[in-house]
């Protein structure tokens, strides 16, 4: 009855190490994974391959700029290795978006300001949607 009371006691200890050790593990990955992400971000620079406002297209308005996001939260429109603009970003994984804010921007990088929902990434892209008033605006990124 002693063995069987102390090997139970063992057993319950056993699992609620090894239940901590896991929570510590999953914070431990979840760090990782958000280490990953923003290294990704931020040691690229990244092209917006499609901007839409409704039915008009913008892209074509974008090609000349090159964006650049950096750890501390600001963002750089660059043209070529000159930064012509600087801005604030931040990300959500929790709700899958990004902010963006170019406070001094003029047309058409103005219209990159705003809270973004990612809708689809990979390692290379970012797609996300916005909308200003009913008018649905997409914008996709890639790495450069």
């Amino acid at each position: 009855m002693i063995i069987k009371t102390r090997i139970s006691v063992l057993w319950i200890a056993l699992v609620l190490l090894v239940s901590g050790m896991a929570g510590c593990s999953k914070e431990k990955v979840q760090d990782a994974k958000e280490d990953f992400v923003m290294n990704l971000i931020t040691s690229n620079l990244w092209k917006i391959t499609l901007f839409t406002s409704g039915t008009e297209d913008y892209t074509s308005s974008f090609n000349v700029y090159d964006f650049k996001f950096d750890k501390d939260g600001t963002v750089s429109a660059m043209l070529g290795s000159t930064s012509v603009l600087a801005g604030t970003w931040a990300g959500s994984a929790e709700n899958m978006t990004i902010t963006s804010n170019f406070p001094t921007a003029t047309s058409p990088l103005n219209k990159f300001n705003g809270v973004w929902k990612i809708t689809k990434t990979t390692l290379s892209s970012v797609k996300s949607e916005r909308y200003e008033g009913t008018v649905l605006l997409k914008c996709n990124l890639d790495k450069k």
